[in-house]
């Protein structure tokens, strides 16, 4: 099932869009070379299967459709009378008629459903693929999002193949681990910004295979995950020919360091400085009012250089330290306190998820970037006096700059 390091997310990106699994999105797939693709199936009201990511308010946004509160109960026959992105939708049946003399491999996302529902996914699965005991169980990865799941999916019919996701989840990884290994589940599914070494190795040394979704176009990123060990990256618009073209550039190489201020600043000096020659740079004022010195010198990635001190003054606030942000296949994300980068979004629902605060003059250990990485150091104020953080000493950070 891990044969192929790429798998195309929903058949892969199509026409700019993506969360496509149409015929027109699989078609494409085929002609870019994928082997293994994912795809989602939802089932309607009335009890047929169609490749679909859902119609949820939320999937919607994905998908192109018009939400309506009437999609609560969409039927068959509703459905199959829209588009995704201008292209016609197949149900599950179209899809087998399509694919069932044919090479490739699919992870099947039936989503997060479990009950009744998940087994009447599976019972429309196994009619609409007319028992096709070969293509179910030698071609086909079942994603599982809980225990729960998994049980429902088993008791209607045990597929040879299963994947557990993970996402977010880490701190649970070892109870997932031991389930797997208890349950016969071959793969877990984490998050790619997620996948720190230590992890991969944990997953390795368990025996399981590992994905990491979803790498949307950043080739270098891809190649950085898999020589870590992961097995699959899901992706949408990294095509094979792509993997095996590009030059890996991820490695212990130089970068650049940016002062961001966090906010509008009542006064800086780094304009004085810059004109009297002490810095190297450009102070730059962004639309959203902060300022931003982007230091002109290069890091050599040795771990003995330390960040400047800061020169933005906030009127009533005290300066605490830094946050680092970084962009990674196109995303902002930041660098937390659990030695992995996260959104915005991840942090807002974790109250435990924070940025990591690096201290003034804080060194910046030797750590794994892109080529002409930007570090993007985002000034943190405080109405109070800081809490004690002795705690985060040089040593962690060198620590955890080392393991990313």
């Amino acid at each position: 099932m891990f044969e192929y390091p790429l798998m195309a997310h929903a058949f892969g990106g199509y026409q700019g869009h993506t969360y496509c699994n149409t015929r027109a999105a699989l078609e494409n797939g085929i002609a870019n070379g994928y082997q293994y693709y994912e795809v989602d199936l939802s089932c309607t009201w009335d009890g047929r299967l169609v490749l679909c990511h859902g119609w949820t308010e939320a999937n919607c946004r994905h998908t192109g459709f018009v939400y309506s509160p009437s999609f609560r109960k969409m039927t068959y026959t509703q459905i199959m009378g829209m588009k995704v992105h201008g292209d016609e939708i197949m149900d599950a049946r179209q899809f087998y008629q399509m694919v069932k003399d044919q090479p490739w491999l699919f992870e099947l996302d039936f989503h997060e459903v479990t009950g009744e529902k998940a087994q009447r996914c599976v019972r429309a699965l196994l009619e609409d693929f007319e028992q096709d005991e070969k293509t179910l169980d030698e071609r086909f990865l079942v994603q599982v999002y809980s225990r729960q799941m998994f049980f429902d999916i088993d008791s209607v019919h045990h597929f040879k193949y299963y994947q557990y996701l993970v996402g977010k989840n880490m701190d649970k990884l070892d109870e997932i681990i031991a389930f797997c290994r208890e349950h016969g589940i071959c793969a877990v599914a984490i998050r790619a910004n997620l996948a720190k070494p230590a992890s991969v190795r944990k997953l390795k040394e368990a025996g399981l295979s590992i994905l990491c979704y979803t790498v949307q176009n950043d080739v270098d990123y891809a190649k950085k995950l898999l020589e870590s060990g992961v097995d699959t990256i899901c992706t949408d618009w990294i095509t094979p020919a792509m993997l095996t073209g590009e030059k890996h550039s991820f490695g212990k190489n130089p970068f650049r360091v940016y002062y961001n201020s966090g906010i509008r600043p009542s006064e800086e000096k780094y304009s004085i400085l810059i004109r009297e020659k002490k810095l190297e740079g450009e102070l730059k004022e962004l639309p959203s009012g902060n300022m931003e010195f982007r230091d002109g010198t290069i890091w050599p990635n040795d771990g003995a250089k330390a960040l400047a001190p800061n020169y933005f003054s906030a009127e009533g606030k005290r300066f605490a330290g830094w946050k680092m942000r970084v962009t990674v296949d196109g995303k902002m994300l930041w660098y937390c306190n659990d030695g992995c980068y996260h959104g915005g979004g991840d942090i807002k629902k974790d109250g435990l998820l924070q940025p990591f605060l690096f201290e003034e003059e804080a060194l910046i250990p030797r750590w794994t970037f892109k080529k002409n990485e930007k570090l993007i150091m985002v000034a943190v104020w405080s109405d109070e006096a800081l809490k004690d953080e002795s705690d985060k000493d040089l040593n962690e950070i060198q620590k955890k700059g080392e393991e990313i």
